[in-house]
């Protein structure tokens, strides 16, 4: 037991280093001062340190005042040491004006950001973030929590609708290209620029260092979509995978991008929306009867492809598109899965919620936005690659008995896919992402 503790806090501390030594007093202070820019109320003696909470990128702490309030002091894990760089920095100042913006032009149910810092000169000696706390429990812990004043189903199907209906508010935002929100020392909304894009460098798996390397690396900004996730396949790679299967996988990924829908401005120029970097079941707080209370975790948000965007599918609902993930088909039943049935049942539900908050526009693209998040995930995931590429092409051509998604795959790879193949792959392909046909 004692070999378990230290192995758990030598990972922890390889994550956050000195940050899990930041005292208790200094981050009630940093409450506290918050709320004195607030409201004027002093410290107090009764003001308590509740709890800390390890993400996977952020020590989460809340702060109950005297007078019951909760505040949330959120410090990122790069906030320590050579960790802490000009892009680390950059891409945290963008994550809390975004939502500072979002809260201003919008009702979505996101934390209140009351104070932050992107330096190390602070009462805590890190960058940090105070925002308000939100109360309920995670879809995480509801989805599949059969007790409670609801139905199972109707709490499910409730969620669904509260979910489609704060997402679809960050409609309000458009913007030319793919990247960060960047703002001037004003801080004012309304002047805002397209920066970088920013993402988690996190090593090569398999790699000496891999889970004790932590940096934010910056690429782009991008005019179009298919240039993003294309420089993604190409670029952001933990390793490069030269056998048949990897180099077929990534062809087949490639060709998949070049068939991505856009969506244009009367100009011809097309555009990027803001969405959830991570929308998954973690992510949504809701109440008991599965009403949204809040939307968390904005760290690296970004403007990314309309059919990427607020109109897709959580995350919790397209499991099946992403095999390594969906412990369903790994163990042929699972109690904390949906089976695939149940998944695009959900799917169905949610963008007929999702087109009555819309009315049109971007609502075209729910549809097949799992399919376009597979594709996404292709682009930018090594270890998931190979499989959900088999997952689309056994899907493409199911009616076609024997089928083998390996050989086809090394076929791809290494050049020997006859034509005939190739215009079967490609009409396939097409039909599948084509936003005016249905969704599987």
């Amino acid at each position: 037991m004692a070999d378990c503790k230290t192995s758990e806090y030598q990972r922890l501390f390889d994550r956050f280093g000195p940050l899990l030594s930041i005292s208790s007093s200094s981050l009630i202070q940093l409450a506290a001062k918050a709320r004195y820019k607030i409201s004027g109320r002093r410290p107090s003696p009764k003001d308590r340190h509740l709890y800390r909470r390890n993400g996977g990128y952020n020590l989460i702490h809340v702060i109950e005042l005297e007078d019951g309030i909760k505040y949330v002091i959120r410090v990122p894990a790069v906030g320590w040491g050579a960790r802490w760089t000009e892009n680390a920095s950059n891409a945290f100042r963008s994550q809390v004006l975004t939502m500072r913006a979002i809260k201003d032009k919008t009702s979505m149910p996101i934390p209140e950001v009351y104070d932050f810092d992107t330096t190390q000169s602070n009462l805590i000696g890190a960058p940090y973030m105070v925002m308000s706390f939100i109360p309920g429990g995670t879809v995480l812990s509801k989805w599949f929590e059969k007790d409670g004043s609801t139905t199972l189903e109707e709490r499910r199907r409730n969620i669904l609708a509260s979910v489609a209906k704060a997402m679809s508010q960050l409609q309000t935002f458009t913007f030319e290209k793919t990247g960060s929100l960047r703002f001037g020392d004003d801080l004012d909304n309304e002047k805002i620029e397209i920066g970088r894009c920013y993402d988690w460098d996190e090593g090569s798996f398999g790699v000496g260092k891999m889970g004790k390397k932590l940096n934010v690396q910056d690429f782009g900004p991008f005019e179009s979509s298919k240039k993003y996730l294309q420089y993604q396949l190409e670029h952001l790679s933990n390793g490069e995978d030269c056998s048949a299967l990897g180099l077929g996988a990534k062809k087949i990924t490639s060709m998949m991008i070049s068939l991505l829908p856009l969506l244009k401005h009367r100009d011809g120029d097309e555009t990027s929306v803001i969405s959830l970097p991570d929308f998954d079941s973690q992510n949504i707080m809701v109440d008991d009867e599965g009403d949204v209370t809040g939307i968390l975790d904005w760290d690296l948000v970004q403007t990314v492809p309309r059919f990427l965007g607020y109109c897709r599918y959580p995350e919790w609902i397209t499991r099946d598109w992403d095999p390594i993930r969906y412990e369903y088909l790994q163990h042929n039943n699972c109690e904390r899965e949906n089976c695939p049935e149940e998944l695009k049942n959900y799917r169905k539900w949610y963008e007929i919620e999702m087109k009555k908050c819309l009315r049109g526009g971007d609502a075209r693209f729910t549809t097949k936005s799992h399919i376009y998040e597979a594709v996404a995930i292709a682009a930018t995931s090594d270890d998931s690659r190979l499989e959900v590429v088999r997952n689309i092409l056994e899907r493409i051509f199911k009616a076609v008995g024997g089928f083998d998604s390996f050989k086809f795959i090394e076929e791809v790879g290494t050049g020997k896919l006859e034509k005939k193949e190739e215009c079967r792959l490609n009409a396939g392909l097409k039909a599948l992402l084509a936003t005016q046909s249905r969704g599987i």
